[in-house]
């Protein structure tokens, strides 16, 4: 990428409540899969029709994007599944770090 081009990535948020909720069940987190069959998690054995080998939490995806040097213009979060779309907008605020979803816009130094 040129200097001064940007992008924006978009990863599963391994701190996400979806996927601490299962960790404290002993479960493998479902937004991050191993291979392509679902496995340590109650729906086992199920193919896997898009995965994620690797997921960051907000820290990591920031400590990334400056470790190839970027600069961090913005970071967005959302996603929490079972609540209203006006409630998702108020946690996202204040509770980011546990969104389903990270955004990240970023831009070479």
């Amino acid at each position: 990428m040129k200097p001064g081009g940007y992008a924006v990535v978009s990863t599963p948020n391994l701190c996400s409540f979806h996927n601490l909720f299962f960790m404290l069940l002993g479960q493998q987190p479902p937004s991050v899969q191993l291979i392509d069959v679902v496995v340590g998690i109650f729906m086992r054995g199920e193919k896997v029709t898009s995965m994620h080998y690797k997921a960051f939490n907000i820290p990591a995806l920031k400590d990334l994007a400056k470790h190839y040097d970027f600069s961090v213009e913005k970071t967005v979060a959302s996603g929490y599944y079972l609540w209203p779309i006006v409630v998702q907008r108020l946690m996202a605020k204040g509770l980011g770090r546990y969104a389903m979803y990270l955004t990240i816009k970023i831009r070479k130094k």
